[in-house]
């Protein structure tokens, strides 16, 4: 089931103040249960947004993520090591900050 935005619940919690959980799921092509879940949530916690996941938080970000699938698309038949040695020169790179260059009667 794909997930609901949160500007999407916060409409569905709207039209709850005025239309059933069954007219609002229609609307929103979400189930009954759903809205329920959400407008409890809502109740409860006075916000529409996901709580926080526990576990362990990522070491990469969603950019050297798919840093890292290019390179290893790009040489299928490497090992993980091969693709670790390869790795920190092109995370340091898209780490880099980018320069602005001034015009010379600004230096």
């Amino acid at each position: 089931m794909p997930k609901i935005k949160p500007e999407t619940k916060v409409l569905i919690i709207k039209n709850l103040k005025s239309k059933s959980p069954a007219e609002v799921a229609d609307i929103f092509n979400v189930s009954k249960r759903q809205v329920e879940r959400i407008h409890k949530r809502y109740q409860e916690t006075g916000d529409v947004h996901d709580r926080p996941r526990s576990g362990k938080p990522h070491k990469t970000t969603a950019r050297e993520d798919s840093l890292l699938v290019r390179q290893s698309k790009a040489s299928p038949m490497s090992t993980a090591s091969q693709l670790q040695e390869e790795w920190t020169p092109a995370r340091l790179l898209a780490m880099v900050s980018t320069v602005v260059l001034l015009p010379r009667n600004q230096r």
